[in-house]
């Protein structure tokens, strides 16, 4: 996406439900209506992670495309003391977007932000999300990954789990330096749904 779209119309996009979601079908379903009159619309491609939080609530974390530079100009050091003046017009025209249309599908506090750093650090960091959160029995087998259509053409052409490929070693090397998981005989076995997610995101 980054190389496609340019590293300025890139966002970090994160969704909370106002109520408290738990249950991840209801999660999905919430988001697939969102995704299709919305998303589909507002941004060139999307990558999405579903995340549970400590008290068991469902939000997300996107990956967006914008149509303009939202980045130019925005000093990220003012951010943490909550001065927003730096934030160009794309920038702001997205927050008063969010701030309007996350009440109509029932989110509560949404947060858009430009990116700060490169590819890897942020695909490292949306890995992040699928390890560290918390996982429930009824879980087992929830789709926590999706994608625009335009995003899942280019993965699907770029990876492929029978052939491996530099995705797939990428993934692996990236895995085990950020888990320092046993590397035992099995161990890209053992994690081979992570690591896959992984690698659609490098």
């Amino acid at each position: 996406m980054i190389n496609k779209h340019g590293l300025n119309k890139i966002g970090f996009l994160t969704l909370t439900f106002a109520d408290n979601v738990q249950c991840h079908k209801e999660a999905t379903k919430r988001f697939n209506s969102l995704a299709t009159n919305v998303l589909k619309n507002k941004y060139l491609s999307w990558i999405r992670i579903s995340e549970r939080q400590q008290s068991g609530r469902w939000h997300f974390h996107l990956v967006v495309a914008c149509h303009h530079d939202i980045r130019r100009g925005l000093r990220f050091d003012e951010l943490k003391i909550r001065n927003y003046k730096s934030a160009n017009t794309a920038l702001r025209d997205e927050w008063r977007f969010w701030r309007n249309m996350a009440k109509k599908y029932n989110f509560g506090r949404t947060e858009l932000l430009p990116v700060r750093t490169d590819s890897q650090r942020l695909a490292a960091y949306l890995a992040k999300y699928l390890s560290k959160g918390e996982r429930k029995a009824e879980d087992k087998g929830a789709r926590l990954v999706s994608y625009s259509s335009k995003v899942l053409r280019v993965c699907t052409q770029s990876f492929s789990w029978f052939k491996g490929g530099q995705s797939w070693r990428k993934a692996c090397a990236l895995f085990f330096t950020l888990y320092k998981v046993p590397q035992d005989r099995y161990w890209a076995y053992k994690y081979g749904d992570e690591i896959r997610q992984m690698s659609l995101l490098l």
